[in-house]
């Protein structure tokens, strides 16, 4: 018989550290910092400009110009204080209608009951309250009015309203109210932005309601400012993934 020769063990090779970058930008700051796996290579700190887009760019440009080796980034996570500046500040909010779906329950309390006069005065749009909703258990409590809530999305649309927030009774349980209201807003409404409470929230009406019409109010500045982290990437010559933090 021959006799097989052993088995040569090929040196592995030598894993290529992981290099990311960390982006902060604050109401005053844009922070940068370039983490080779869990070390700190490079930071820097610039001025955060109005259009957001600029002042991340130069922070980039100043931390790719300090680190100066050209290794490749494999992903960018960004966190932005911009929205909580945003409630704090009342502004750039985008004016709302709260649909909610309940009746003949939960008319006791309207949608923005419980918000500061100046926020909700800035925020509230049309308010459509709507039978329909479930029990506890995801039965439900009466049919939809779907008649209802397509007249009133012809009242959104009329009014110039472009952003919609939608809360029914138990929807984590049974989601099927709100997503009929979206689809309806959406043929009624081309391009509106609809956000539904189901997907953000638990059980609580008025708690999930309130994420729900907060979320509304700040789509048209989350999607300006995706745009501006995204650009500003593509015009630093970085290609690799972006990640934005939940600051929750």
């Amino acid at each position: 018989m021959r006799a097989e020769s052993p088995t040569v063990g090929r040196p592995r090779p030598a894993k290529a550290p992981r290099r990311r970058i960390g982006i902060d930008v604050g109401g005053t700051n844009t922070d940068a910092v370039l983490l080779e796996d869990e070390r700190v290579l490079h930071a820097v700190k610039t001025p955060t400009t109005p259009d957001v887009t600029t002042g991340v760019r130069n922070a980039l440009a100043e931390l790719l110009r300090s680190a100066g080796d050209p290794a490749p980034i494999g992903a960018v996570m960004l966190g932005t204080t911009h929205f909580t500046n945003a409630v704090v500040q009342r502004r750039e909010l985008t004016r709302v209608a709260a649909v909610r779906i309940g009746l003949p329950a939960s008319a006791s309390l309207e949608p923005f009951i419980d918000w500061p006069e100046d926020l909700a005065a800035i925020v509230r749009g049309e308010i459509v309250m709507l039978e329909g909703g479930h029990e506890y258990d995801g039965r439900p409590l009466v049919p939809f009015d779907t008649a209802g809530m397509r007249a009133a999305a012809r009242r959104i649309r009329e009014a110039g309203i472009t952003s919609v927030g939608v809360a029914s009774v138990f929807s984590p349980l049974n989601p099927f109210c709100e997503e009929q209201a979206a689809e309806i807003l959406r043929e009624e409404c081309p391009g509106v932005a609809v956000t539904l409470s189901h997907r953000l929230g638990r059980l609580g009406l008025l708690e999930r309601e309130n994420a729900t019409l907060l979320n509304a109010a700040l789509v048209d500045l989350a999607r300006k400012t995706t745009r501006a982290f995204t650009d500003a990437l593509r015009a630093s010559g970085i290609t690799a993934p972006l990640y934005l933090t939940q600051n929750d």
